[in-house]
């Protein structure tokens, strides 16, 4: 079974919240602490304590150091660090890739090279401790894979190294790109760049969370204690009910894009969906509409994984006549899926199957292989597919009876 954590974010997260978090669901802080130990950080304490936020009970973690003249540091800095401590390979990796996109993102926001960015706030040990102690936790807990609900941020403003800036900050906004989140109450930062980058860069999917059979909670609270809203983040730990790569449904989230369209050259749709489907779109399709004013038209829809969501909303503009796009977050379940080759008397097609729960569902050839086979011995497509069909139970129906007995 595949260990998982959910991170629960109503109230956001800080990197603090996030270790704490960890730690309220039973990693162990001893051994951070050991771990944490090995780098060259100077003197620094991880002090613990219950507090209340609301209602809810939740572990504070804050870190003691002696001394507040902090050096500012670049990615290099703390790779180096990282590379010179002696932790696993495991939180070595995670690490390293959180404070690359971190880097990536301060970058972005403020117009900088990647390696001439300095973290200021979060190249400071505090937040050091935070990003690493995270990654050693979920070790220690034994965490595969990370999932994560839509994040709040907050509103107002917050002060920063760089000044007053709008909540979220730059580098969170940039970190959250295509990322569901939540903007409005309360007048408060609740997501910091810190807590956005360990939760973008190791999450699997954002969104409700997976099924999982529970086993501990934690809850990690933010320092602010806010009125009339508790400043806590949730963790579940559990297993999977599905293993990687097993047979039952998995889950992930796209973005449905979609404008309506009265007056598009029909001729210059066709060639649009290839331009959107190179782009990384992955799927894209026409509905005929009757617009306003009794206007034949079409809503033009494209699915899109949230990474490339910005580069298909600007080949919209572009390619279209269109003065708005409209955007959902789609929650899919999908089948398991495994791609055979067969071999038939047209040549080695491939065939996909699905499967739910360990049964197999739907097989269907690759069209494009069969269209291709077809081409070559000048038959039909149809004969091509139906040939695919029959190898590929032939095949198959070995294997099943072995299972049966």
């Amino acid at each position: 079974m595949t260990r998982a954590a959910y991170f629960d974010c109503f109230s956001g997260a800080s990197g603090d919240m996030i270790l704490a978090s960890l730690v309220d669901a039973g990693a162990e802080l001893d051994r951070i602490c050991d771990s944490l130990n090995s780098l060259a950080l100077g003197d620094f304490e991880l002090c613990t304590t219950q507090v209340k936020r609301g209602l809810l009970q939740a572990r504070q973690i804050q870190v003691a150091i002696s001394s507040t003249d902090q050096p500012q540091r670049n990615l290099a800095d703390i790779l180096k660090l990282l590379d010179e401590g002696k932790l696993e390979d495991s939180v070595k990796s995670l690490a390293s890739k959180i404070f690359h996109r971190l880097a990536q993102a301060e970058a972005a926001a403020h117009g900088s090279d990647l390696q001439k960015v300095h973290f200021h706030e979060v190249g400071a040990v505090d937040s050091i401790v935070d990003i690493v102690g995270s990654c050693i936790a979920l070790n220690l807990l034994g965490v595969e894979k990370v999932y994560c609900s839509q994040i709040a941020t907050g509103s107002g403003t917050v002060h920063c190294a760089h000044g007053d800036l709008p909540v979220p900050a730059p580098a969170t906004a940039q970190l959250l790109l295509g990322i569901p989140t939540r903007v409005g109450y309360p007048d408060h930062e609740l997501t910091t760049p810190t807590g956005a980058a360990i939760l973008t860069a190791l999450a699997e999917h954002f969104g409700p969370a997976p099924d999982m059979s529970a086993e501990k909670l934690g809850y990690g609270a933010g320092q602010a204690d806010l009125p009339d809203h508790p400043n806590v983040l949730r963790v579940t730990i559990g297993c999977l009910q599905s293993a990687p790569g097993d047979t039952t449904t998995q889950t992930d989230q796209v973005w449905l894009v979609q404008t309506n369209l009265d007056d598009a050259r029909p001729e210059l749709i066709g060639p649009l969906y290839d331009l959107l489907l190179e782009g990384g779109a992955l799927d894209v399709y026409v509905t005929p509409a009757q617009m306003k004013k009794n206007r034949p038209g079409i809503v033009l829809g494209v699915l899109v994984q949230p990474d490339k969501l910005a580069e298909i909303e600007d080949l919209l503009f572009e390619y279209t006549p269109t003065f708005g796009l409209r955007r959902h977050l789609c929650y899919r379940s999908k089948l398991a899926r495994k791609t055979v080759q067969v071999q038939t008397r047209y040549g080695t097609l491939r065939v996909k199957v699905g499967f739910r729960a360990a049964k197999e569902l739907t097989v269907a050839p690759e069209f494009e292989d069969c269209q291709a086979a077809a081409t070559r011995h000048g038959v039909s497509g149809r004969e091509v597919y139906n040939e695919a069909l029959v190898c590929y139970r032939q095949m198959a129906k070995p294997h099943k009876e072995v299972q049966e007995k």
